[in-house]
């Protein structure tokens, strides 16, 4: 006869959601950032550990030793004398 080792240990599950507005031409970020909040709030209340993880997809722009993502209200100029007001790869 041998012998089973019965692990009950729990396995982690991953699920991702990307919350994004049904016209991103015409987006309410109020909206938007309210939905993605609750969502949030809603697993973390059940007990689930909530990780944000942020995707960009467009340009980017070298700036000094970083890397600027370009969002539509970036000013190079700016960016060079004020780093922290604009989202970088740091």
């Amino acid at each position: 006869m041998s012998e089973q080792t019965n692990s009950h240990a729990p396995q982690p599950l991953i699920v991702q959601f990307e919350v994004v507005p049904e016209d991103e031409q015409q987006e309410d970020i109020a909206d938007t950032s309210e939905v993605r909040q609750s969502l949030i709030d809603e697993l973390r209340n059940h007990s689930y550990t909530v990780k944000s993880v942020y995707t960009f997809s467009g340009h980017a722009h070298p700036v000094n030793d970083d890397i600027y993502f370009v969002t539509v209200d970036f000013d190079i100029e700016k960016a060079i004398f004020n780093p922290s007001g604009y989202i970088s790869m740091r």
